[in-house]
């Protein structure tokens, strides 16, 4: 309890969003005058007015104290975003030595794609995740790219265990 807190003990939060408004219209989330909840955390889910994939939100947070209401924070800025759809359906092509695994990359619905798991069916039709060849999470060609190239020896070794000219499942 220093200068930053008026030497008092916070009691309470305020925290506002504006739903899209670009500051024009502030909307109590949690906390305000009369309402002392010490919430440290708020999920802003629905509304009103509801959020909405794509959409940009503005938050900002006041603390009491004994002494009162101190200043409003800077607005945070948020655009909300859902998971991606699905990748389509994947190919695979031989190419020299290697299967290149390819896939149609999905909508990202507001984010960025962080990353593909690929998974490739053993020769007992169990499903293994490939994560040296197709590491679409570390790799920033596999994830951009939509594709990986796995040399034929490891579709024919262990993890996978598939045989000349079976097919490669992904």
């Amino acid at each position: 309890m220093g200068e930053e807190t008026g030497g008092a003990a916070i009691e309470s939060y305020w925290l506002e969003w504006d739903a899209g408004s670009a500051g024009a219209g502030w909307y109590d989330l949690q906390g305000g005058p009369g309402d002392y909840s010490l919430l440290t955390s708020h999920t802003v889910s629905a509304g009103p007015p509801a959020v909405v994939a794509g959409g940009t939100y503005f938050l900002r947070l006041s603390a009491r104290n004994a002494h009162g209401w101190g200043p409003v924070s800077e607005t945070a800025v948020l655009v909300a975003a859902s998971t991606p759809e699905a990748p389509g359906t994947a190919t695979t092509s031989v190419e020299n030595i290697y299967v290149k695994i390819a896939w149609t990359a999905p909508a990202s619905n507001s984010a960025g794609i962080d990353g593909y798991e690929v998974y490739i069916a053993d020769s007992g039709g169990s499903f293994v995740l490939e994560a040296t060849y197709c590491d679409g999470f570390s790799s920033a060609a596999v994830r951009d790219d939509a594709y990986c190239l796995v040399p034929m020896a490891v579709l024919r070794g262990a993890a996978y265990g598939l045989g000349l000219g079976e097919t490669v499942r992904a």
